[in-house]
Parts: C-alpha cells; structure tokens; sequence
C-alpha cells in the first residue's frame, strides 16, 4: 500500500485541486499526480475525474478517501505512540483525584512516579466533584463508578466494594446482626454518600435488600465516620479499602460479611486517545500495575 499515494488522494479531496494539494504538502505537482495515477493503474480503479480546472473523487475515491482518512490518523497515532516509548517523561501533569481515594491509596504510587521521572512537574488536585478536565485544564481524572461522559476515554484500574464494619467492643456489648433485618436493633453512624432513601441497599449475589438501623449520628466524611464507629458507638458503611488496615489489626470486625453495599469500578480518564503524552501514558500504566494485583473489595 503506497501511503504517499493515499495521503496524497487525501489532501487532493480536501484542497480542491491538485496543485493546492502540492502547496499544502511542499511537494512538486507533477509528482503527486504521478503517485496517485501509478497507484489508480495498480488498483485498476480510477479515483479521480480530472479536468482543466478541477479534480473530483469518483465513487470508489470517495470510498477510499474516507477509509484513507482513518488509515492515516492511525498510522499517526502509531508514530507517536512509538516515539513516546523512546522518549523521557517530562513536563506538566495535572490529575484530579476523589479525596478519599487520594489520601488512602495514591501515596504510594505517586512517590514512586515522582522518582522514577523527576522531570514531570506533577499536580495532584483532590476534589470530591467531577472537574471538566478541558475547560479545568486537567490532563486526567480518577473517577468511582460508571463514566457517562462519552467524549472521554476510561481505561479501569481497580473496583472498590462498600461494606459493613463496626468495633470489636460494640460487637461485645450488643451483638452482631445475623441477618439484614437485625440491623434494625442496632445504632448506626451514616454517611449521605452510602445510603439510599430508605436506608443501606445490601446485596448478596443477585439479591438486593434495603434495611436501616437506628441512627446514632451522620457525617458527611466517611473516614470520620471510620473513626466514631472504631470507637465503639456503632455500626457504619465505608468502602473496603479504607477499612482493611484496621480489620487486620483487630479495630474493626466486619458485620454481615456475606453482604456489601456495592461495588464500584475506579476508572482513570482523559479527553482523548490519540496522541497521549508520554508522561500521561506511563501515569496510567504505574496505576494500573500498582493496583492489578491489590484487591479493594475484601480485606
């Protein structure tokens, strides 16, 4: 496949006219003609009617034209993404990241990224919305939960699961429930982000059960609302992750363990899949690896 020659066909469409095609390409007029005829001659095809004044795309030009367009966006595409790999991250690299998720899972792997690539100047802006990346001038964005926006493309990284937890203390003085309908005889320390109208929504497997229990306080943090129930007051929802460490270390015990309150997928996006940046592209993948083999939605 002469892509010189498709290129050429390209141009040729899109100026009007051969000659304005050579102008916009730095190349001599007749060699251009002479590409695409070599190249109507090897398909046997014509793809331009040709006059005095004008060119215009036969049918089969306008067929190849439109398939050519994409063709060469791809090729371009390749070319840098080839160049990238040979290249050193540098320059800015602006991401928003949910609070929460920030402060108890990108340590790591943003300390590592900083080493490994000192020459990015990296921002990372913690916000509990989700920032218009063009109009904010984001370079990506950490979302939790399904991507509605289609002009971004989501490359998944990790699920998170909610679930169940209060203190071995309370678990001592009161119990721990058996089933979801004994949640109703216990205290509760709710958050407005894990709750639905009529309560928790619990699912195990393909059921789905709403149920409540007293409400003792609500706190619009989740990790404060971690806090109040370690120390004995109650039971509380909050995503898995935020809770391992203290599960492992005997503050927390899970309640209704066979039971979660949902599992949401984190996603990172960005405006656009062509011509990512190295030091975005190699961003992603660090995140990627960092959490393939972590799980966020058991302890």
């Amino acid at each position: 496949m002469d892509i010189a020659a498709l290129q050429g066909i390209v141009v040729v469409a899109r100026m009007g006219s051969i000659s304005a095609a050579a102008r916009a390409l730095g190349q001599p007029k007749q060699s251009i003609s002479r590409r695409i005829s070599a190249f109507e001659t090897r398909l046997g095809v014509r793809l331009l009617e040709r006059s005095t004044r004008s060119v215009r795309l036969t049918a089969e030009g306008q067929a190849l034209c439109q398939r050519a367009e994409y063709l060469l966006a791809e090729l371009d595409e390749l070319q840098y993404f080839l160049a990238g790999y040979a290249q050193e991250p540098e320059g800015p690299l602006r991401i928003s990241a949910p609070e929460l998720l920030g402060q108890e899972l990108l340590g790591p792997v943003i300390a590592r990224y900083c080493r490994l690539y000192p020459k990015v100047e990296l921002q990372i802006d913690l916000a509990n919305r989700a920032v218009d990346l063009v109009e904010e001038g984001f370079d990506a964005a950490i979302r939790v939960g399904a991507v509605s926006d289609t002009s971004l493309i989501a490359r998944s990284i990790a699920r998170s699961r909610s679930i169940l937890v209060t203190s071995p203390n309370y678990a001592g003085e009161h119990g721990l429930p058996a089933v979801p309908a004994d949640l109703s005889d216990h205290f509760a320390v709710l958050t407005p982000a894990r709750m639905g109208p009529n309560g928790w929504l619990l699912r195990r497997g393909t059921e789905r059960i709403a149920c409540s229990a007293r409400a003792l306080c609500q706190v619009s943090s989740i990790k404060l609302a971690l806090e109040i129930a370690a120390g004995g007051t109650g039971i509380t929802m909050v995503p898995a992750f935020i809770a391992m460490d203290k599960i492992r270390r005997g503050e927390l015990v899970r309640v209704l363990p066979d039971w979660h309150g949902g599992v949401n997928q984190i996603s990172i996006v960005h405006p656009s899949r062509r011509l990512v940046p190295p030091r975005l592209r190699v961003f992603i993948e660090m995140l990627v690896d960092e959490f393939s083999n972590r799980s966020l939605t058991e302890p």
